[in-house]
């Protein structure tokens, strides 16, 4: 069987249009199906430009194979729901079926967010799933649901 990508998964918070208030952002989406039970990675992609464009000078990405606890504040606190509803830590190695259509999120705070220009203008945001985490350089999702939020 050929390697299929993953579904996209799907937003829940902020919803569009939403003024983040408080010192941390919160993104939360609900984790997809694979058919081929793959293994699964996420990254977060933000944006001023509403197309999302990787080529955009304000464009970053916030990547769960490369979240570490010693890192938390380049790649973001990525965890999912366990069978009991509580958050756990989203492994580097992705994770498997048995969490497909769980509740997944990344927090950042807005302290840790120095790297992105001007924090007080209209981001719009997106989650990509990937079922590669070693041959490809980027996420094999190309069409994604997308949020719009103001902080």
């Amino acid at each position: 069987m050929s390697n299929t990508p993953p579904n996209d998964p799907s937003l829940q918070l902020p919803i569009d249009y939403a003024s983040i208030v408080g010192s941390t952002l919160v993104f939360v989406f609900t984790v997809p199906t694979d058919v081929n039970n793959d293994k699964l990675v996420f990254n977060l992609e933000l944006d001023t430009n509403s197309t999302i464009d990787f080529l955009s000078s304000n464009y970053k990405t916030i990547e769960s194979r490369k979240s570490t606890t010693l890192d938390l504040k380049t790649n973001g606190k990525w965890e999912v729901q366990n069978s009991v509803g509580a958050y756990i830590p989203l492994v580097q190695a992705g994770i498997g079926s048995e969490y497909y259509g769980r509740t997944a999120k990344v927090t950042m705070r807005k302290s840790d967010t120095t790297q992105f220009p001007d924090i007080e203008t209209i981001w719009y945001w997106r989650i990509g799933a990937s079922d590669s985490i070693v041959s490809k350089p980027y996420f094999n999702q190309v069409v994604f649901l997308q949020g719009v939020f103001s902080s």
